[in-house]
């Protein structure tokens, strides 16, 4: 008699490693997911967690599941470039780490890659814009292009997210500049900090600059109007009367 396990069948993972092999990818973990029967559950909110009915618990599970592997099968470059939303394993949503991957790698190579190319590379931050989230998009599409196969330095990042920057960060963009080996979370950091540093300032100046801005208008109208400056100011001797009538 022979051994149950002679008989197993092992399925060789597919680990998604960008977009030259999602195709493959799609068609290895949907069957997975069918074989499992939860292949249902990527086109599915996940239930409540305030529902409490056995219905619902046994649907928030085979969620979960299905989130899992999906979220396994992801290559550790791949998993780590994703929203920090998506890749919640407390609140696991595998309709939208389903959406996500498919948007991401699902397109043409060659086009998605000058797409990410383009974003990494990406025209001056506007002066006033939070610079944040674009330095964030610009990482995410560093790793991506790596994850598909390019070879391309932190470094390379780094100087990408200083030139993004507005001309009002020209200092910084110098002093980093100046840095032997220039990293994108120096950058990031470096970045964040000079922001936070304008978001504090600008906070406590702003009833100081409408204060200020008030009596200029002020002054402005008054010396541009000789009657409101009469107004303000009479002659000592000043009388409604004329001379004339001032005498009689």
């Amino acid at each position: 008699m022979s051994d149950s396990s002679d008989t197993e069948v092992k399925v060789k993972t597919v680990k998604l490693r960008g977009s030259e092999n999602y195709a493959q990818w799609e068609a290895h973990i949907a069957t997975t997911l069918m074989g499992k029967g939860l292949l249902p559950y990527i086109d599915l909110e996940p239930p409540s967690k305030d529902l409490k009915d056995r219905e619902n618990i046994k649907d928030r599970l085979k969620s979960a599941k299905a989130y899992s592997i999906i979220f396994q099968s992801l290559s550790e470059t791949i998993s780590s470039a994703l929203p920090s939303d998506v890749k919640d394993w407390k609140s696991p949503n595998p309709k939208s780490l389903w959406e996500e991957i498919k948007k991401q790698y699902s397109a043409a190579v060659g086009a998605r890659q000058a797409a990410l190319f383009q974003e990494m590379a990406r025209k001056t931050i506007l002066e006033g814009e939070d610079p944040m989230p674009a330095l964030a998009a610009q990482r995410s599409a560093h790793a991506q292009l790596n994850s598909a196969g390019e070879n391309l330095s932190d470094k390379m990042l780094a100087y990408a997210m200083t030139l993004a920057l507005p001309e009002s960060f020209t200092t910084l963009k110098q002093t980093l500049w100046l840095r032997e080996s220039l990293s994108s979370s120096e950058v990031q950091a470096g970045v964040q900090a000079e922001w936070s540093r304008r978001k504090t300032e600008g906070e406590s100046a702003t009833g100081m600059f409408a204060k200020s801005k008030f009596r200029s208008k002020l002054t402005s109208n008054t010396f541009n109007n000789p009657k409101k400056q009469f107004d303000r100011f009479p002659p000592a001797d000043h009388s409604k009367y004329c001379s004339f009538h001032r005498k009689t």
